[in-house]
């Protein structure tokens, strides 16, 4: 376990797999159904490459590893998980059918911000195993694999995906966000191309907006915006994505 620099993902997975005793093929194959995807990510590790597995692959680790998605990725939250499928209350409602869905947008966590291209709808992407909410037909819906603990008071919690739909398709055909609904946020560095891209509740007052967390971990707190505020090279950007449609554990 001590080939590889602490606190890494690399360093995660020989974790659980010791613990677990399992080898690198077993946990890859119950993961991805292919033998080589722990493989490459610790290839990567030890040349000092930077790595970006895909979530559907970070997802499918994470349950062959008796762990969370959040503590896999960023080492946040409990380490042992022996049912990581276990369902949710809240907005929770469980996938149905087996054919893929909607396009596959990424990750939605608070606080991490990753060095990705600003937010465009996914037009050519992977398929997520959540389909489509027939309710809001005229919008584009997209999907985001959720890491972290930032909205689990309402049921959203690490490992499940949701569905939004896109914020422009949504103002077009439905009207106006209205106070209290969950949206996707993007933050943004000003000038970086560092990105956070997260799921909040979103609060309007008369001179701001506030995008809180409803989470049981306290180190989670509100953003206020002002509606005057104008961001400069050292601030940060806010963008609404989409409005969240429900959150969903594929099994």
């Amino acid at each position: 376990m001590d080939e590889f620099e602490p606190n890494t993902m690399a360093s995660r997975i020989a974790q659980r797999l010791y613990k677990l005793k399992k080898s690198a093929a077993a946990a890859s194959m119950e993961a991805t159904g292919g033998r080589d995807a722990i493989r490459k990510i610790f290839d990567k590790a030890k040349k000092g490459e930077n790595f970006n597995p895909r979530s559907d692959t970070v997802r499918g680790l994470a349950t062959a590893l008796e762990t969370t998605i959040a503590w896999l990725t960023d080492g946040q939250g409990p380490e042992e998980v022996r049912d990581t499928k276990a369902g949710a209350d809240g907005i929770f409602m469980p996938a149905t059918g087996t054919v893929a869905g909607v396009p596959e947008a990424g990750f939605v966590e608070a606080g991490a911000f990753r060095r990705t291209d600003p937010f465009r709808y996914p037009e050519d992407s992977r398929r997520a195993p959540v389909q489509p909410d027939p309710r809001y037909p005229k919008a584009r819906q997209v999907a985001w694999l959720c890491i972290g603990d930032s909205m689990d008071e309402v049921g959203i919690r690490d490992g499940m995906w949701v569905l939004g739909a896109i914020y422009e398709d949504w103002k077009s055909y439905y009207g106006d966000v209205q106070s209290g609904k969950f949206v996707v946020v993007q933050r943004s560095t000003m000038g970086l191309s560092e990105h956070e891209v997260t799921v909040k509740e979103i609060r309007f007052f008369q001179n701001r907006f506030e995008l809180v967390p409803r989470s049981s971990n306290p180190a989670h707190e509100p953003l206020v915006v002002q509606y005057n505020h104008e961001a400069d090279n050292d601030e940060m950007r806010i963008e609404l994505l989409a409005v969240v449609l429900g959150a969903y554990h594929a099994y």
